[in-house]
């Protein structure tokens, strides 16, 4: 089991905990005060360094300016943080922290936690830096503070790792976390579903890339070295190696703000689909059906239609229209999707329709055929032999009813 920061301070002799009353300090040969402009944060439980970035009017983070407007009634909703809707962007803050581990256990400590918000004058990143383990309660305390003039918080994948490894800091020291009364949006349960089409991993990482189109710089450090460079800080009292771990977590900061605003765009029921691709548009028109919202989900379904796509997007494009049009009974536009994809070799579609002809229309040697027609393409398809065997059977007992019931209106 790897050592916990914990367990390694000890062996260094430092004292950690809110007990104690003995801890031996490393000398300090280059603190971060040299290395980074800022200040030193008072409280009732010491200082903790701050250091602030501002990202002005205009500024671009890869594609995407930071200073527009975000529109949160619609991720709200999907994020059921109602209480969201309709507050303005500037009372939304960005959080991001780096940790000594990805285990989240009590041997975790945040070491930086940065925070980042819209102002009239642009996009501020401010960063509260843990000196010293031992004065984690005033590193806390600055935190809440900063924290408690917002209304919302949007992190990735902070609803997992970012806010529970914080609230066990703030209980160890004996604080009230600060999280409760803010709305939490996590964007990577939402980036999932919007570019699932789109991209096979949704990380931060990979959202740079492919939606946001930029590449940091070479100040960058890579994650998984971020634990380590914080070891040897508290061993060696320097801290200029951590310059490149403070434009780490201002960089994700400041990529997630414009994530959400590309999000927000995306979904968003303004002309903004000259943007985006033909996948993320119907990923949106889904997103806005599961709301409820079925005339935004059909006018983003009809718009994603006429965006170049692969051919298995197009088809599944046109069979999320039909699937709503037949729940909502629309027959009439329902049926010419279901027959094109029919033609296009669904047997879903196939079935859909031998449906809608035995039990809607009545036309029973409509929907022999549409039997008929699905059998012949289940027969071929690419599915597994239980999917196969069981849609095999669906329409053969299809296929005997609806032999006889023709029969019987024959006669009739």
């Amino acid at each position: 089991m790897p050592e916990s920061l914990r367990d390694r301070l000890k062996a260094l002799g430092v004292k950690t905990g809110i007990s104690s009353t003995e801890h031996i300090t490393v000398e300090r040969k280059f603190p971060i005060g040299i290395v980074l402009s800022g200040d030193e944060i008072l409280n009732s439980f010491g200082t903790t360094f701050q250091h602030l970035d501002y990202y002005p009017i205009g500024y671009l983070q890869g594609n995407t300016t930071l200073d527009q407007p975000i529109g949160l009634e619609i991720i709200a909703r999907w994020a059921r943080t109602l209480n969201l809707e309709n507050i303005q962007s500037d009372s939304l803050l960005f959080l991001d922290t780096e940790t000594t581990g990805l285990s989240g256990g009590t041997g975790t400590y945040v070491f930086l936690a940065g925070i980042g918000y819209q102002t009239s004058q642009g996009f501020t990143v401010k960063q509260f830096f843990l000196q010293d383990p031992a004065e984690e309660a005033a590193f806390l305390t600055a935190l809440s503070e900063a924290i408690s003039d917002f209304k919302g918080i949007v992190t990735y994948n902070g609803k997992s790792f970012d806010i529970p490894i914080l609230k066990t800091r703030f209980i160890l020291n004996g604080l009230t976390p600060p999280f409760s009364p803010l709305g939490h949006i996590d964007l990577l349960h939402l980036a999932r579903r919007l570019w699932k089409y789109r991209l096979a991993q949704r990380n931060l990482g990979i959202l740079e890339t492919e939606i946001l189109e930029m590449e940091r710089s070479s100040d960058e450090i890579p994650g998984w070295m971020v634990p380590e460079m914080y070891i040897d800080y508290i061993r060696s009292g320097d801290a200029r190696p951590l310059k490149g771990v403070f434009y780490h977590n201002a960089m994700d900061i400041v990529s997630l703000a414009a994530v959400m605003i590309r999000i927000s765009r995306m979904i968003s029921n303004g002309d903004h689909s000259d943007e985006f691709e033909g996948s993320e548009i119907m990923a949106a028109g889904e997103l806005h059906q599961t709301l409820g919202r079925i005339p935004e989900a059909e006018s983003f379904f009809i718009t994603a239609a006429e965006k170049p796509m692969e051919k298995e997007h197009l088809l599944l494009n046109r069979r999320k229209m039909a699937a709503m049009y037949r729940k909502s009974a629309n027959w009439d536009k329902a049926i010419p999707i279901l027959v094109e994809l029919a033609e296009n070799g669904l047997w879903e579609a196939c079935c859909d329709l031998a449906k809608y002809y035995e039990h809607t229309a009545r036309d029973f040697n409509q929907a022999l055929r549409y039997s008929q027609m699905g059998i012949v393409i289940v027969q071929a398809a690419e599915i597994t032999s239980p999917i196969r065997e069981a849609a095999q059977a669906d329409f053969n007992r299809r296929m005997e009813r609806l032999v006889k019931k023709a029969n019987r209106n024959a006669k009739s």
